[in-house]
């Protein structure tokens, strides 16, 4: 694909398509994972088949790892928005709660991050931590204060 521009032009459009609907929905998709979706290629290759983007979709949809990833977006999000009341996780293996767990960390790291602090009270912050001698008592208020 990457021997021919044009080609490689029309793969980029589709994925970049494809990427953003899925973002859409809380899934990362990369372009790379993309080169292996036949439909995908077939329509870069010749733009005038016929190609629909919702075949390609649902195609890429079908992925196993994707629709994994999938699934733990859609509980992860309905968690964020609030409706965890609804969210059953009896039907996520232990590997796929784990990778959501920590995702709600991750997320739940940045957003601390993003609150902004006045140098002096983190100064303070930083004095107070070095003080603390239990391990983790110090990381669990350093995470808490966004500065971990």
């Amino acid at each position: 694909m990457d021997d021919d521009p044009n080609v490689a032009s029309r793969f980029g459009a589709l994925a970049e398509t494809i990427i953003r609907r899925f973002a859409g929905i809380g899934v990362e998709v990369s372009a790379e994972e993309l080169l292996g979706s036949p439909t995908l290629r077939i329509a870069s290759i010749a733009p005038d088949a016929g190609f629909d983007i919702e075949v390609c979709i649902e195609e890429v949809r079908n992925d196993p790892a994707l629709s994994a990833r999938m699934e733990i977006g859609a509980v992860s999000q309905a968690l964020e928005s609030g409706e965890h009341q609804q969210v059953d996780l009896s039907h996520l293996t232990p590997c796929q709660k784990m990778e959501l767990g920590r995702k709600i960390e991750a997320q739940k790291a940045a957003n601390a991050r993003t609150k902004k602090v006045d140098p002096e009270t983190e100064a303070q912050r930083i004095e107070m931590l070095r003080q603390i001698s239990d391990p983790q008592v110090r990381l669990s208020l350093a995470r808490q204060w966004g500065l971990a």
